[in-house]
Order: C-alpha cells, then sequence, then structure tokens
C-alpha cells in the first residue's frame, strides 16, 4: 500500500510542519509544574516578541474568535459606544459580539475585497466623539484583504481612541509591529501564522493600554483578563490550558526565530503574488475570488 498524506490548502487550519508533530506527539507534563511554569513563562517572552509590544500578552484556551470577546468585554463598559469595521466575514464578527453584548455601535460597511479608508474612519470618530474604541480587522481571512492598520492606529492615537485589531490572520504573516503603529490591543489565534492546530488565542496590550483592564468591563468570567494579568507572573494561567499546543507553540516560535521575521514577511508575500497570478492566468480576477469568497463564507 502507498502511504497518502493530507495535505491542507486553506488559510486555517493550515498543515503543520514536522518538527510541531513531533512536539504534539509528546507526552504532555502537568500545567501545574515547575517545568511548565518555565516553558509557559518563555512562550509569553517569544508572544510578546512577535507581537511588537513590550506590553502584556495573555494566552487563553480559545479559538481566535474567544480572544475577540475577551478584548471587546475588557475594553467596553456599560454605556460604551464603539465603532466597527465590516468589510467580510469577520470584520462582520466584530458586529456580532457588539450585538451580542448589548453594545451601543456604528458600522463602517467595506466592500468585500476591498480596505477601509482610513480618512473615512477619521470622518466617523470627529462627528462622533462618543464613539470611544475601533473594532478592526488586520488581514481579512474570507476575502484576503489587508487593512492598512498602520493609518488606523495613527488617527485613533490622535483622537484619543483605541484601536483593537483581529489579527488573526496576520500575526506571523504580515507586519504588524503593535508598539511602532500604535495599536491598543492584538488579538491572534494559532491555526494559521503560528502554525499549530486551533486551541490557542492571545491578547497583547500596548504598555499604554494596560489600564484598560481596569474599569469596570462588561459581564465576563473565563474571558476576564485581569484573571490571566493575576496568573501571568507566576507562570500560570487562571485556568487549565491547553499544554501539548503550548509546547506546539513554543517549537513554532523557535522556527519563526530561526526564519527570521523579515524573511517570514517576505516568503508570504512571494506565495501570496504567486497565487494571485496563477489565479489571474487561470482567468480568476480578483472580484471573482472575493464573490466566490463570500458565497462560501454564507454557506458555512
Amino acid at each position: 500500500m502507498t502511504a497518502t498524506r493530507t495535505r491542507l490548502f486553506t488559510p486555517g487550519p493550515v498543515e503543520i510542519p514536522q518538527r510541531i508533530l513531533r512536539v504534539l506527539a509528546q507526552a504532555p507534563p502537568h500545567h501545574r509544574t515547575e517545568g511548565f511554569r518555565e516553558t509557559l513563562k518563555r512562550v509569553t517572552e517569544k508572544l510578546s516578541w512577535l507581537h511588537g509590544t513590550q506590553g502584556e500578552v495573555f494566552l487563553l484556551a480559545a479559538s481566535g474568535t474567544g480572544a475577540m470577546e475577551a478584548a471587546l468585554v475588557s475594553v467596553l463598559s456599560p454605556g460604551s459606544r464603539a465603532l466597527a469595521i465590516a468589510g467580510g466575514k469577520f470584520g462582520e464578527r466584530w458586529v456580532s459580539l457588539l450585538k451580542a453584548y448589548g453594545v451601543a455601535h456604528e458600522v463602517i460597511e467595506v466592500e468585500w475585497g476591498a480596505g477601509v479608508d482610513p480618512a473615512e474612519v477619521g470622518r466617523r470618530l470627529d462627528r462622533d466623539p462618543s464613539l470611544e474604541t475601533v473594532f478592526a480587522t488586520h488581514s481579512e481571512t474570507s476575502t484576503g484583504s489587508l487593512h492598512d492598520v498602520e493609518a488606523l492606529a495613527r488617527i485613533t492615537r490622535t483622537r484619543g481612541r483605541r484601536l483593537v485589531v483581529d489579527a488573526i490572520t496576520g500575526i506571523g504573516v504580515h507586519p504588524l509591529p503593535q508598539d511602532r503603529w500604535g495599536v491598543d490591543v492584538v488579538v491572534c489565534g494559532s491555526q494559521k501564522g503560528l502554525m499549530i492546530p486551533p486551541g490557542i488565542a492571545t491578547v497583547s496590550l500596548a504598555p499604554w493600554a494596560q489600564d484598560a483592564l481596569e474599569g469596570p468591563g462588561l459581564p465576563r468570567f473565563y474571558f476576564d483578563l485581569r484573571r490571566y494579568r493575576k496568573s501571568a507572573p507566576l507562570g500560570e494561567t487562571p485556568f487549565t490550558p491547553p499544554v501539548s499546543l503550548v509546547l506546539a507553540l513554543e517549537e513554532a516560535l523557535t522556527m519563526i526565530g530561526e526564519e527570521g521575521l523579515e524573511r517570514v514577511y517576505e516568503r508570504h508575500r512571494r506565495v501570496a503574488l504567486a497565487t494571485r497570478a496563477g489565479a489571474t492566468a487561470l482567468g480568476r480576477p480578483a472580484t471573482g475570488a472575493v464573490s466566490a469568497a463570500r458565497e462560501a463564507s454564507e454557506r458555512a
């Protein structure tokens, strides 16, 4: 019999490198041991490097949507008003989360496949000073669009507003130096640029945004980031962490470090250009690809 190998050609979960698969095959340690505590501390430090922040990074056992929810309930308070940018299935998820928690909000609708116009965000914020937090997407999985987060951060920072960015498909794929660009909160998930199975989500706070957790917040328990802040210095999480995935994440971060972040970004850029060129050669223009992506997302 000929051995077969499953290949994944999706934006996530991605195909897992052999080095990481070998780590996943290890017997997991107990999460309340000194050895694992040291591992978690190392992983958190490397995540800070990857996110480009000197602030806090929290690791949750959840999908990326869990990180989105944790960020939202932590930085908003009863009576808050927010602005959400919806330009794809996952931009629309910010809107769904705001609705679920009864948060008053406005929405900037962006054509699927296009990036938001940062100037429009500025105009909306200037018109309504009560819009205190902007929820945006970095790389929109459902369309492949890349929003100009650096420009959005300039707009929110100069107006004293917070910017929360879903970078679940962006971290480890496209540059997003959080502190240098001025992004308050960034969320990520493990099954894309981090190259491991689904199950880990991260939330990073820029140093100037750490007081965001001190307000009354919205109702929360498992996603209360204050609990994670209290446990972090001990090398622990408040609830059971995904131990094997943490070990795999350490290996993935080591691989990214060995290749170098700039080389990682350039590799993804080259592959993206080649894929688009191939699709165009096959008669699939960008608009058709976006339309097909929307149809597939809506069916899902």
